[in-house]
């Protein structure tokens, strides 16, 4: 015992000193694919600065570098030729900064010199240097990884092996101490197990060899002087009386709480199932059966108890939707709880469910009904429409009567002065001709844009794509704001999405218009079967996005809750002297949308 004591811990000591330096391994490993993400990033990153400039770029790259440096340093090693290559990552990673920053000052000085153009040669060059020195940061990173990868095999086999040692000498203790426990204790035990089954047929008479010394001897003679107790004991019929009543006693207590948790279970206020998945020829959930269901199951679905327990789904309710099939199997196959909202077709009512694993194919259900908070909730988005389609009312009738009425006002005074003028001096005559078209192009550019909000099925008529490419385009006309618009993708969404979208961007660029006091604006919009992304900048005044004054503002709040009404997340950034960025993205992945 002694010996294989000493082997235990020498051979436990080896395998939690190499399990120790396998997870210094992991961690140096962990540290060296950070590393090789963050020179992809950083190339990306240098890339995207170039060819925008801007500061939020350059400071996204300085951020990266910091964090890709910390990296580099945080790798520690006694290896001499992982050393060498994590010296050489940090003197490219130097060499990568000393690039970017070199391009960096050109850029500045450009901007300085009010040229605001950087020569193609030089951008290729730079692009060139950073892209080398990336590749070199991510190829000296793999294969510092591959080095990594190596020694933690090398330490994995030497573990295995160690196990291996490990089995076959426990396997020589046991076969060695059984050994010797055959030939000292398991006969002697198998004549004591051979006596207690002579005492057990009732011959207390019987008597064992106690003549050992050992702990054997020992045990033969206590059964010797139990067996001559056992023979002048009478009062043994009390003790199994007493046994009875206590197993009695027990039984009730266990009837007591099962009729209690039997009324709990039929009086619960919500519904409960107990069911049974079912799975076709090619293992996919295609129906479940009734297993167990309370009182409230009945009161909530309508459903009888006696009618649906036992039946399947599909026998109860022939049109049911395949989607609680495939949400419970998921349930059963992931062994994953779920919580979800769902409309039922055939009982026309909403229900608020938890489904959670209970073993097998088996799962439990507990719901309760939810449709009365359904109508109430929308209820509560038809006022928010009604009241959003009464402010915009309100809007176009300002705009009506502040844009085109004053334009329309100002064209005819200057109809009539042409008319005074027009023999006295027909070249005025003319200049002023000019500016009553202008204002009258003007006027046309205004009433198409609140034609538009007027009528919501021209917006069904034409893409979005097409519906913001004119919007800008009649944008242009009222200011002197430069309007660029990129799009990528041609999906048309719904009209319910499009229309909102629509909405959103003309309240932005409107807000652009008259109080940004911009000299450029952008318009990013991109268009995806799953996913639509709309981002409106400007480089104007910006305003204190956390002011109550601003957070009190109708087109704000009116933007937000557009895209509530679209089911779009929407962000307004913006802070004073710093321009406003306006960020609208809908996903029918709503976790990507969350995300």
């Amino acid at each position: 015992m002694v010996f294989f004591g000493i082997a235990l811990a020498a051979i436990s000591t080896t395998m939690i000193v190499l399990n120790l330096l396998e997870e210094e391994v992991n961690k140096r490993e962990s540290i060296v694919s950070d590393i090789i993400v963050g020179a992809s990033e950083l190339s990306y990153l240098s890339n995207d600065y170039l060819i925008y400039q801007e500061s939020q770029q350059l400071t996204r790259w300085q951020t990266k570098f910091i964090s890709f440096s910390n990296d580099i340093s945080r790798f520690q090693t006694k290896d001499a030729q992982q050393q060498a290559l994590i010296n050489i990552i940090g003197a490219d990673a130097q060499r990568l900064e000393a690039v970017f920053e070199s391009s960096l000052s050109v850029i500045k000085s450009s901007s300085q010199n009010n040229e605001g153009i950087i020569n193609p040669a030089f951008f290729q060059l730079t692009w060139s240097r950073i892209a080398v020195q990336s590749q070199g940061l991510v190829s000296n990173a793999s294969q510092l990884a591959q080095l990594l990868k190596k020694q933690l095999e090398l330490f994995q086999q030497i573990n295995i092996m160690i196990f291996v040692i490990f089995i076959i000498f426990l396997a020589l203790f046991f076969i060695a101490s059984y050994l010797m426990v055959q030939r000292r204790i398991l006969k002697s035990i198998a004549v004591l197990q051979n006596g207690t089954i002579i005492i057990g047929s009732g011959k207390l008479d019987f008597k064992f060899d106690d003549k050992n010394n050992d702990e054997i001897g020992d045990l033969s003679k206590a059964f010797n002087r139990m067996t001559s107790s056992l023979k002048e004991v009478t009062a043994s019929k009390v003790d199994l009386e007493k046994e009875i009543i206590e197993r009695r006693q027990a039984e009730e207590a266990l009837k007591k709480s099962e009729k209690k948790y039997h009324s709990l279970f039929s009086n619960m206020i919500e519904g409960f199932a107990l069911n049974e998945i079912i799975f076709d020829a090619q293992k996919k959930p295609c129906d479940y059966r009734f297993i167990e269901l309370n009182n409230s199951f009945e009161k909530l679905t309508g459903i009888p108890r006696e009618k649906a327990t036992g039946k399947t789904v599909k026998q109860v309710l022939p049109d049911i939707d395949s989607y609680w099939i495939d949400a419970y199997g998921k349930v059963v196959m992931t062994g994953e709880s779920s919580h979800f909202e769902k409309y039922c077709t055939p009982l026309k009512k909403w229900y608020e469910t938890y489904a959670y694993p209970t073993g097998g194919n088996q799962f439990a259900v507990l719901f309760k009904d939810v449709t009365e908070q359904k109508k109430e909730e929308k209820n509560r988005i038809e006022k928010i429409r009604q009241a959003v389609l009464k402010k915009e009312r309100e809007k176009i009738a300002g705009e009506l009567h502040d844009t085109v009425s004053q334009i329309l006002f100002s064209s005819s005074l200057i109809a009539e002065g042409v008319m005074r003028i027009w023999k006295k001096d027909p070249e005025k005559a003319l200049k002023n001709l000019k500016m009553i078209i202008d204002l009258n192009s003007s006027a046309f550019l205004e009433m198409r844009i609140l034609l538009y909000e007027l009528m919501p099925e021209k917006i069904s008529q034409e893409s979005l794509k097409d519906l913001i490419k004119r919007l800008v385009d009649a944008s242009k006309g009222q200011s002197n704001i430069k309007i660029d618009i990129a799009v990528e993708g041609d999906y048309d969404f719904n009209f319910k999405i499009k229309h909102q979208v629509y909405r959103i961007a003309q309240e932005a660029i409107n807000n652009v218009i008259k109080h940004s006091k911009a000299s450029k604006a952008k318009v990013d919009l991109k268009l995806y079967p799953g996913d639509l992304e709309l981002t409106i900048t400007d480089n104007g005044i910006g305003f204190d996005t956390k002011s109550q004054y601003n957070k009190k503002r109708f087109g704000l709040n009116l933007m937000h809750e557009r895209a509530k009404l679209a089911g779009a997340s929407l962000s307004i950034t913006s802070s004073p002297g710093g321009g406003s960025m306006i960020a609208l993205f809908y996903s029918k992945n709503k976790n990507h949308q969350l995300s």
